[in-house]
C-alpha cells in the first residue's frame, strides 16, 4: 500500500485514526494479505492497530503534529476538510521498499500517483486516480496502461466519458450502495444491503478485497464479492473498527 495516514476527525467530536492507506491496509489484513506499507505520519498518529494487524510499516515520520481530515455528513453526501501539513507533505515521495505481487496506490496529489505508478511492475498496481479521472490525467494514463490490475474509478466523481477509454483498460467502476461493474467483461456486483453507521473508508476497503482476492488466485466473481463484504463491514461501525484487533 502507498497512500496518506490521516487523522479523521468525525461528526460527534470522534477522533480516530485515518487515511486510505489505514482503511486498504487494515481490510487486506483482514482478509489475510501479507501487507506493507509506504507512508507519512506525524508524531501525532496512533500506529497500534496497524501493528496488531501486523502491516510492515515503512514510514517517513515528521517531527510534528501530521495532517487531519475533519468530516461533515451532509444530506447529499459528505464535505472533508483538511486541517495541517498539506497533501504533499503527507505524501511519501520515495518508491516504496516491498518487493509485492500487487500495489494499491492510494489518493495523494496525482503527479506522486504518477511516480508510484512508474515504479510498479507491469500489470501490478490498482490506482484510484486523485481527486478523479478527467482527460488530462487520462492522458498522463494513457501511455502507462500496461501497469495496471485495475483503474478503479466513483462513478459519482468522474469527469469524463468513458466511452473515451479503450475497451482493454481494466476497470472496476464503484457505484456506491448499487455496487458498480466490471470493465471490459460488464460483470456487477451488488452491495451487501446492510445499515450504515459511518460510510468512511468504504471504498479503500472493497479495493483492498479485491486486490487480495486477485493475489489469493480468486475468480473475479469471488474477488468483487469479497471486496463487498468488507466494504459492508467497515460501514457498519465508526472509522475502521470493523477491522481492529483486540490485544
Amino acid at each position: 500500500m502507498v497512500g496518506n495516514l490521516l487523522i479523521d476527525e468525525l461528526p460527534g467530536s470522534v477522533i480516530e485514526p485515518g487515511g486510505a492507506a489505514l482503511y486498504l491496509s487494515l481490510a487486506a489484513a483482514e482478509a489475510g494479505a501479507r501487507v506493507g506499507l509506504h507512508s507519512v505520519v506525524g508524531d501525532d498518529y496512533p500506529l497500534e492497530q496497524l501493528k496488531r494487524a501486523e502491516v510492515q510499516l515503512s514510514l517517513q515520520k515528521l517531527p510534528s503534529p501530521g495532517g487531519r481530515s475533519v468530516i461533515e455528513y451532509l444530506e447529499h453526501g459528505r464535505r472533508l476538510t483538511h486541517v495541517g501539513p498539506g497533501h504533499e507533505v503527507m505524501t511519501p515521495q520515495s518508491p516504496h521498499p516491498f518487493q509485492a505481487k500487487k500495489v494499491l496506490i492510494g489518493p495523494m496529489p496525482w503527479q506522486w500517483q504518477l511516480f508510484h505508478l512508474d515504479a510498479c511492475e507491469p500489470g501490478s498496481a490498482f490506482l484510484d486516480p486523485y481527486p478523479t479521472l478527467n482527460e488530462e490525467r487520462w492522458r498522463d494514463l494513457a501511455e502507462r496502461i500496461h501497469k495496471l490490475h485495475y483503474l478503479v474509478l466513483n462513478a459519482e466523481e468522474l469527469e469524463m466519458d468513458l466511452g473515451g477509454i479503450p475497451l482493454e483498460t481494466p476497470i472496476l467502476v464503484k457505484e456506491g450502495p448499487r455496487g458498480g461493474y466490471h470493465r471490459p467483461s460488464g460483470f456487477r456486483w451488488t452491495a451487501p444491503q446492510v445499515q450504515v453507521v459511518d460510510p468512511t473508508g468504504a471504498g479503500d476497503a472493497f479495493l483492498a478485497g479485491v486486490a487480495t482476492g486477485t493475489v489469493r488466485g480468486l475468480s473475479l466473481q469471488k474477488c468483487l464479492e469479497q471486496g463487498a463484504d468488507l466494504a459492508a463491514a467497515v460501514i457498519q461501525q465508526v472509522g475502521s473498527r470493523a477491522f481492529w484487533r483486540q490485544p
